[in-house]
């Protein structure tokens, strides 16, 4: 397992969040809730907005469906692997970093008489001996 396999995860969370968000701007001005779809041009009253939007819609959902199925997957094999880690301690680090998303600081933080550095660098040589 590497930092950059671990650190997915915290991204496909992150472009989840993204697609839900792009999803629920569409449903809204499809529904007439909104009167602007941020990021996109206005469309206007002369066009089809219904014949734009709805290809673009049912993309975002596959896209956000394929993004889910590939969390799903990591995230198991993020569990399984930290589960496997013998030491309490970095058990948690791993858990806490990855799994909470939680800084180095934060981590360090929680779990009390730890630099954000020493945490870091237990984790690092953790990953070093794998």
């Amino acid at each position: 397992m590497t930092k950059e396999r671990l650190s997915q995860l915290s991204w496909l969370k992150t472009e989840i969040e993204v697609l839900t968000n792009r999803i629920q701007k569409i449903e809204n001005a499809l529904s007439g809730r909104t009167s602007r779809i941020d990021g996109m041009s206005w469309l206007g009253g002369q066009r089809d907005l219904v014949g734009n939007l709805v290809p673009q819609l049912s993309d975002l959902r596959d896209q956000l469906s394929a993004s889910r199925n590939t969390a799903m997957a990591e995230c198991t094999l993020l569990q399984q692997f930290i589960a496997g880690i013998s030491d309490s301690q970095i058990r948690l680090i791993f858990i806490l970093r990855y799994m909470d998303g939680l800084n180095w600081h934060q981590v360090a933080w929680r779990l009390g008489g730890n630099t954000p550095d020493s945490v870091r660098m237990m984790h690092n040589r953790y990953l070093a001996r794998q």
